[in-house]
């Protein structure tokens, strides 16, 4: 990618970016039966696309690390949300609810 940028002239840049993630997830247990619990962590590195030679502090560019991780649950079937409300309901037709979920998620950049 080449950005020209006036006055500064033009630079070739080549932009990286390196992202891995992973999930793992529990399904219903013994206990639990109509539950599924997910953990979740990934890892994302953005590396500048501008070389060291083209350096300039009017494009302010640095490469980046981002951490990330959050979790979620899943009540479905004949389970019961906070032990009160059904997580399926067959009433309601097209609107008729299948589950409820929440999930939680922390991302920061380094």
């Amino acid at each position: 990618m080449t950005a020209n940028l006036g006055a500064f002239g033009s630079h070739t840049w080549r932009p990286l970016t390196v992202g891995l993630g992973i999930e793992f997830k529990w399904l219903g247990s013994l206990a639990l039966p109509d539950w599924t619990v997910s953990a979740r962590a990934g890892d994302l590195h953005s590396a500048t696309p501008i070389p060291d030679r083209n350096f300039n502090p009017v494009v302010a560019d640095a490469d980046s690390h981002t951490l990330s991780m959050g979790a979620g649950v899943s009540c479905n079937g004949q389970g019961r949300f906070l032990g009160v409300i059904a997580c399926a309901r067959s009433a309601g037709g097209l609107l008729a609810r299948k589950a409820i979920m929440v999930d939680v998620a922390f991302q920061t950049i380094l």
